[in-house]
């Protein structure tokens, strides 16, 4: 860069430096030491003035999502007499492949277990591998992820009561989040909604106790435990998130706490607390686990 012009860029506000690509899912941080005017193009071509990756001041923050995949820009910053420039590549995103669901049965809360995969994608990065993050939508439009990034292109799941959406991103290896500020990374597929009932609300209405009791029992071992016993602690957080939102207010009538079930709940508050030593935080772990155990605690009472 020309003298007392300099551009720093990194994906957080730390700049830690970029990668030898660019995830548009990142937020993108641009500094100019000594300039306070931008410009920019890209391989498209020129990029207006009133678009929100150009700006003014010494820094610029370029939201997630903004920034096309496989694409390459050049900012330049100047103060009047010098200027400087940076290249930044964006990273492509993985093609072709399917992403199915499948269910056995009919769509309830608690009961039916879905079972999603996502076959035959190809990284943009030839030479690399894949990775695949798991969420769905919620009937009040909030996107809660299924756990962290994981090799594995299948999962089994169960979903709240509500219209559910089923979200999956496929992202090349090494496109995990590094910031609040950050977007899931990837290609994201979204599936058509599932209207699940509510088993609850069916077996209230029926005035069953004693199927809801054996509901949530093998929703602890066939879901719960297993997640427990193969050590995945956010397989263990989405079941007791789901295990709350499901039985929630169902625990007692008039007042009164069945114990069978506050037992079945302690438990597995128990079990999660010896898996919760061995994992290191993130954001999203810190939050979905107290939500979980915020919602099972709660659905106690």
């Amino acid at each position: 860069g020309a003298p007392g012009v300099m551009i720093t860029a990194g994906n957080t506000d730390t700049l830690r430096g970029l990668q030898s690509r660019f995830d548009s899912a990142k937020q993108l941080v641009l500094v100019c030491t000594g300039g306070t005017t931008w410009s920019v193009v890209s391989s498209l071509g020129p990029v207006e003035s009133g678009s929100p990756l150009v700006g003014s001041g010494s820094t610029l923050r370029i939201a997630p999502g903004q920034l096309v995949p496989g694409e390459v820009y050049q900012w330049t910053c100047s103060n009047g007499g010098g200027k400087s420039t940076v290249e930044v590549e964006v990273k492509g995103l993985p093609t072709s492949g399917e992403v199915k669901i499948e269910s056995s049965t009919a769509p309830i809360s608690g009961v039916s277990m879905y079972h999603l995969s996502a076959e035959k994608y190809i990284p943009a990065d030839l030479d690399g591998s894949l990775m695949y993050q798991y969420a769905y939508v919620n009937s009040e439009g909030v996107e809660l992820p299924l756990g962290e990034a994981t090799p594995e292109n299948k999962l089994r799941t169960l979903f709240p009561p509500g219209l559910v959406t089923p979200v999956v991103y496929v992202q090349d290896a090494g496109g995990e989040q590094t910031g609040p500020e950050d977007d899931p990374s990837g290609l994201k597929i979204v599936l058509p909604s599932v209207q699940v009932a509510d088993v609850a609300v069916q077996l209230k209405r029926r005035r069953l106790q004693q199927p809801l009791l054996n509901i949530a029992t093998a929703l602890k071992a066939e879901v719960f435990d297993v997640k427990v016993k193969e050590g995945n602690v956010y397989g263990a957080t989405s079941a007791m998130q789901v295990f709350s939102q499901v039985f929630e207010g169902t625990v007692g009538t008039c007042g009164e706490v069945r114990p069978s079930m506050v037992a079945l709940k302690s438990e597995m508050i128990t079990r999660f607390a010896s898996l919760d030593k061995k994992t290191v935080p993130t954001n999203t772990y810190n939050l979905q686990s107290a939500c979980a155990l915020a919602g099972i605690t709660a659905a106690s009472r």
